[in-house]
């Protein structure tokens, strides 16, 4: 979110002179970009296009602004509304809100408008894309949500990567979802998501950026 990276302003910080750089990231042994989100709107799109029937639920990490910010985007524009679920959600929401993001979406649904809304308009934003038991997607899953039930006709996006460590537990919810013959997709089909997190031709890039004295 925000406006993008200054390049030109980084490269005149090497330009004065930068004794030392250090960096870090998840991602350096990766040697392919990690990409932008701007791929990930273009895919949700296409997808939230070819969804005629059915509510649309789709999970991500509720620290993610910026994914937050491309779901509400592409949901508006395919006037589609947004009912968030999950208690962090609702905490970045606010604090988003305080520090003047995402105030310019007005497709955002309550506990009483998500009760009567045609589901083919409804997009559920939730937690659990890890397969926490008691995050908003397995709530869905396992019937335990008052006012989100899931139907055949849903589909539901795991729009994030899985966590080493947790690849059961995902499993065993995805494998819940289709017993339930609910469509998923997730980044394996389809560029859903992009990490954060730079590779390593990406750190590179900035390295050349500033061309610190000592790597």
């Amino acid at each position: 979110v925000g406006d993008p990276i200054d390049e030109e302003g980084i490269k005149q910080i090497g330009k004065e002179g930068v004794t030392a750089m250090i960096c870090d990231s998840t991602n350096v042994f990766n040697n392919n970009p990690s990409g932008s989100e701007s791929e990930v709107r273009k895919s949700l799109k296409e997808i939230f296009s070819n969804k005629k029937q059915g509510k649309i639920i789709i999970s991500c990490f509720a620290s993610n602004i910026a994914r937050l910010e491309t779901i509400l985007q592409v949901s508006k524009e395919l006037n589609k509304c947004c009912y968030f679920l999950g208690r962090s959600l609702h905490r970045i929401y606010e604090s988003a809100i305080e520090n003047n993001y995402l105030k310019q979406f007005n497709n955002i649904i309550d506990d009483k408008e998500v009760q009567i809304l045609n589901e083919d308009q409804l997009v559920v934003i939730c937690t659990g894309s890890q397969g926490e038991n008691r995050a908003g997607l397995s709530r869905i899953v396992n019937n335990n949500h008052k006012y989100v039930k899931l139907s055949a006709n849903d589909l539901v996006i795991f729009s994030s990567r899985e966590i080493p460590g947790n690849e059961k537990k995902i499993s065993e919810l995805k494998n819940k979802l289709l017993k339930k013959n609910v469509k998923i997709v997730d980044s394996k089909i389809s560029k859903i998501h992009v990490s954060g997190h730079p590779s390593k031709k990406e750190l590179r890039q900035m390295y050349e950026w500033v061309s610190p004295n000592t790597i």
